[in-house]
Protein backbone atom coordinates (compact mmCIF):
# COMPACT_ATOMS: atom_id res chain seq x y z
CA UNK A 1 0.00 0.00 0.00
CA UNK A 2 2.36 2.42 0.99
CA UNK A 3 4.22 2.21 -2.71
CA UNK A 4 1.19 2.62 -4.25
CA UNK A 5 0.83 5.70 -2.39
CA UNK A 6 3.95 7.13 -3.24
CA UNK A 7 3.82 5.88 -6.93
CA UNK A 8 0.82 7.81 -7.10
CA UNK A 9 2.78 10.65 -6.54
CA UNK A 10 2.29 11.45 -2.44
CA UNK A 11 5.08 12.26 -0.15
CA UNK A 12 6.59 9.24 1.31
CA UNK A 13 4.51 8.23 4.63
CA UNK A 14 5.68 7.35 7.47
CA UNK A 15 4.85 3.61 9.38
CA UNK A 16 4.26 2.96 13.03
CA UNK A 17 3.34 6.55 13.59
CA UNK A 18 3.60 7.23 17.61
CA UNK A 19 0.86 8.83 19.10
CA UNK A 20 -0.37 9.28 23.07
CA UNK A 21 -4.22 9.56 23.14
CA UNK A 22 -6.17 11.54 25.33
CA UNK A 23 -6.48 8.23 27.92
CA UNK A 24 -2.80 8.39 28.07
CA UNK A 25 -2.60 5.25 25.81
CA UNK A 26 0.05 4.91 23.06
CA UNK A 27 -0.94 3.36 20.19
CA UNK A 28 0.51 3.07 16.73
CA UNK A 29 -1.11 3.82 13.13
CA UNK A 30 -0.08 2.13 10.14
CA UNK A 31 0.95 4.79 7.82
CA UNK A 32 0.71 8.09 7.32
CA UNK A 33 2.02 12.01 7.67
CA UNK A 34 2.31 13.60 10.67
CA UNK A 35 2.78 16.70 9.30
CA UNK A 36 -1.40 16.96 8.02
CA UNK A 37 -2.73 14.56 10.11
CA UNK A 38 -3.52 12.08 7.71
CA UNK A 39 -3.53 8.29 8.18
CA UNK A 40 -3.87 5.16 6.26
CA UNK A 41 -4.94 2.15 8.29
CA UNK A 42 -5.04 -1.57 6.72
CA UNK A 43 -7.61 -3.51 8.40
CA UNK A 44 -6.99 -7.17 6.93
CA UNK A 45 -9.96 -9.80 7.34
CA UNK A 46 -7.36 -12.06 10.14
CA UNK A 47 -7.21 -9.53 12.77
CA UNK A 48 -10.11 -7.37 12.18
CA UNK A 49 -13.05 -9.45 11.63
CA UNK A 50 -14.50 -10.06 15.15
CA UNK A 51 -16.90 -7.40 16.09
CA UNK A 52 -14.86 -6.84 19.41
CA UNK A 53 -12.14 -6.45 17.11
CA UNK A 54 -14.44 -3.57 15.11
CA UNK A 55 -15.36 -1.94 18.03
CA UNK A 56 -11.53 -1.53 19.32
CA UNK A 57 -11.04 -0.35 16.03
CA UNK A 58 -13.33 2.85 16.37
CA UNK A 59 -12.70 3.18 19.74
CA UNK A 60 -8.92 3.88 18.88
CA UNK A 61 -9.59 5.72 16.00
CA UNK A 62 -12.38 8.45 17.97
CA UNK A 63 -9.36 9.42 20.20
CA UNK A 64 -7.39 10.13 17.39
CA UNK A 65 -9.99 11.94 15.66
CA UNK A 66 -10.38 14.00 18.73
CA UNK A 67 -6.85 14.79 18.31
CA UNK A 68 -7.46 16.20 15.23
CA UNK A 69 -6.50 13.14 12.93
CA UNK A 70 -7.89 12.02 9.37
CA UNK A 71 -8.35 8.42 9.30
CA UNK A 72 -8.75 6.45 6.51
CA UNK A 73 -9.70 3.15 6.47
CA UNK A 74 -8.53 0.30 3.91
CA UNK A 75 -9.54 -3.09 3.85
CA UNK A 76 -8.37 -6.16 1.78
CA UNK A 77 -11.36 -5.36 -0.61
CA UNK A 78 -9.36 -2.03 -2.04
CA UNK A 79 -5.65 -3.40 -2.40
CA UNK A 80 -5.84 -4.21 -5.52
CA UNK A 81 -9.64 -4.45 -6.53
CA UNK A 82 -10.45 -0.45 -5.31
CA UNK A 83 -7.07 1.47 -5.49
CA UNK A 84 -8.43 4.43 -7.00
CA UNK A 85 -11.24 4.70 -4.70
CA UNK A 86 -8.20 4.57 -2.02
CA UNK A 87 -5.85 7.13 -3.87
CA UNK A 88 -8.40 9.10 -4.63
CA UNK A 89 -9.84 9.39 -0.66
CA UNK A 90 -6.00 9.85 0.83
CA UNK A 91 -5.56 12.56 -1.84
CA UNK A 92 -7.80 14.53 -0.92
CA UNK A 93 -7.75 14.16 2.57
CA UNK A 94 -3.61 15.21 1.92
CA UNK A 95 -5.24 18.80 0.41
CA UNK A 96 -8.02 19.57 2.62
CA UNK A 97 -5.36 18.97 4.87
CA UNK A 98 -2.42 21.20 2.70
CA UNK A 99 -0.26 19.55 0.89
CA UNK A 100 0.70 20.95 -2.24
CA UNK A 101 1.35 18.78 -5.15
CA UNK A 102 2.24 21.62 -7.43
CA UNK A 103 0.50 21.09 -11.33
CA UNK A 104 3.13 18.53 -12.17
CA UNK A 105 2.61 16.73 -9.09
CA UNK A 106 -1.53 16.64 -9.47
CA UNK A 107 -0.98 15.82 -12.73
CA UNK A 108 0.52 12.69 -11.62
CA UNK A 109 -2.00 12.09 -9.06
CA UNK A 110 -4.63 12.38 -11.05
CA UNK A 111 -3.15 9.96 -13.73
CA UNK A 112 -2.43 7.52 -11.52
CA UNK A 113 -5.96 7.25 -10.17
CA UNK A 114 -7.23 7.27 -13.71
CA UNK A 115 -4.92 4.42 -14.72
CA UNK A 116 -6.35 2.58 -11.58
CA UNK A 117 -9.71 3.21 -12.67
CA UNK A 118 -9.09 2.16 -16.05
CA UNK A 119 -7.19 -1.16 -14.38
CA UNK A 120 -10.44 -2.05 -12.15
CA UNK A 121 -12.94 -1.25 -15.27
CA UNK A 122 -10.75 -3.64 -17.50
CA UNK A 123 -10.65 -6.82 -15.19
CA UNK A 124 -14.23 -6.34 -14.53
CA UNK A 125 -14.93 -6.69 -18.25
CA UNK A 126 -12.45 -9.96 -18.32
CA UNK A 127 -14.35 -11.77 -15.77
CA UNK A 128 -17.59 -10.55 -16.53
CA UNK A 129 -17.71 -9.97 -19.90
Amino acid sequence: MRVMLVDCGLPRPATQISVVLPSGRRVYLDLGWETYKVAVEYDGREHHAAEADRLHDEARREGLRAQGWRIVVAGPDFVPGRAADLLEVVANAMIERGWQPGPEGMTRVLSRIRAARRLRTSRYRRSYG
